[in-house]
Parts: structure tokens; C-alpha cells; sequence
């Protein structure tokens, strides 16, 4: 009995940890200067998207700006040629009075057209005009800002499809699902008149050179799946010596 319960737990484990996954981003272009690079860095990190599970075949990507360097995100990037998970994309919600996106005919990401990187953008939304004030900001009120794609899965495919293709992706490897953003009106950044492209961080990212973040650590689901292992296995210890 002992054994069924730890193999009901770990399955839970599984699929809590399958159903969400949390990304970072990092720049695209790194400024020269260390203070610079410091920066987009740290606002690489506090851009945050939660890729979840609606349920229904359609992945969910909410795009958040919680952290103390003032930008806003105003571009949010596609990159599905090589994995073509995607049928559609269409937006789902947005923090009603203070983020206005809309799809747009696809463009390049600034910055993506560099060979390292080689992004191609199938879907792409900008934030309505005055775009700043329009965007993702990194607002202090309850709940912040925010701004949710739903993307539905082509037939055949499943939303640990989306989270292992997000994972794979990176700058050296791109023949899988990445998502870039535009940011501007970043504070105190003189580059490309105040204005950055980032790019999801996958597992296998890097950040690229010195001042790189640190590998993401676990999130709880993670440590859940590992826990609940960890009994599976002793139950099994347990019931073998039992039984001998």
C-alpha cells in the first residue's frame, strides 16, 4: 500500500511540475560598459513568463515586469518555425487600462537578425501608441502589470512539447521555440536610444560573458517531484525487505 501511495504522489509531482514552467530573458545585444551590462542583465531578470497549461490544447504565456529598473515592454516575439507548435496566437488578457497590445504582421526582432541568434518571428504584438505608457510596465501596484497570449497546439502536439522546446532553445541552438521581447524607455541605458531586445532564457542559455546570471534555481514543483521520488524508492526498499 505503502508503494501504491508514494507512486500516486510521485505521478502528482509529475504533473504539477509538467502543467507550469517559469522563464527568465536576457539581452540580446550587451552593452560594452559594465554598468551597462549590469543592468540589462538585472532587467533581464526581473522580466518574468509563466508558460501554463489552459487545458484545452492552448498554452498560456502571461509576460510580467516585476522589479525596480523602470521599462516597458512593448514588443513580444514569436520565434516557431523550426518547432511549428502553433496554430494560432491570440491575446487573452491584459491588465484592463494599462496594457493595450495588439498582433501585428510579423517583423524582425531588433537585434535578431544577428547570425548568433537568427530569430524569425511568425507572431509579434506591440503595445498601442503611446507604446511606453501602453506597455508592460513594472508597476507597483497589486498584481502589477500584465499581458496573456494564448497559443493553441497544432494537432499532434501537447503542452510538455511547448516546455521542452522552450528549455532547448537558445542562442547556439535555435531549432526550438523562442520568444523575444522589446523593451524601451529603460532608465539610465544609453544604448540604441534606451531601447533593448531580450530573449527567453531556456535551461541551456547562458546569458553570454561576463556578469552572466547564475543557472536558474529549482522551483517548488521541482523539488516536489524529487521528494516524492525519493519515497517511491524507499517504499519499495522497505517492501523488498520485508518481503525477503
Amino acid at each position: 500500500m505503502k508503494a501504491k501511495l508514494a507512486g500516486l504522489a510521485l505521478l502528482s509531482g509529475m504533473s504539477l511540475a509538467a502543467s507550469a514552467a517559469q522563464y527568465n530573458f536576457t539581452p540580446i545585444i550587451e552593452p560594452r560598459d559594465t554598468a551597462g551590462l549590469n543592468l540589462v542583465i538585472n532587467l533581464g531578470n526581473q522580466l518574468t513568463m509563466d508558460v501554463t497549461d489552459r487545458g484545452d490544447n492552448t498554452a498560456l504565456f502571461t509576460f510580467r515586469n516585476a522589479g525596480g529598473i523602470n521599462a516597458a515592454v512593448t514588443g513580444v516575439y514569436f520565434d516557431d518555425t523550426p518547432s511549428n507548435l502553433f496554430s494560432n496566437v491570440t491575446i487573452a488578457s491584459q491588465s484592463p487600462g494599462e496594457v493595450s497590445f495588439h498582433s501585428v504582421s510579423p517583423a524582425p526582432l531588433p537585434g535578431g537578425s544577428i547570425p548568433t541568434f537568427n530569430f524569425t518571428t511568425t507572431q509579434q504584438f506591440n503595445a498601442t501608441s503611446p507604446t511606453a505608457s501602453n506597455g508592460v510596465n513594472n508597476s507597483t501596484a497589486p498584481g502589477g502589470e500584465s499581458l496573456t497570449l494564448a497559443a493553441a497546439l497544432r494537432s499532434g502536439h501537447s503542452f510538455t512539447d511547448v516546455v521542452n522546446s522552450l528549455n532547448g532553445g537558445n542562442e547556439a541552438n535555435q531549432s526550438f521555440l523562442r520568444v523575444g521581447l522589446r523593451l524601451t524607455a529603460i532608465e539610465n541605458l544609453d544604448v540604441c536610444g534606451c531601447a533593448m531586445s531580450f530573449l527567453d532564457k531556456g535551461t541551456g542559455t547562458s546569458g553570454g560573458g561576463e556578469g552572466s546570471p547564475p543557472p536558474p534555481i529549482p522551483e517548488p514543483q521541482t523539488y516536489g517531484m524529487l521528494l516524492a521520488g525519493l519515497g517511491l524508492v524507499s517504499a519499495m526498499v522497505r517492501r523488498g525487505r520485508k518481503n525477503g
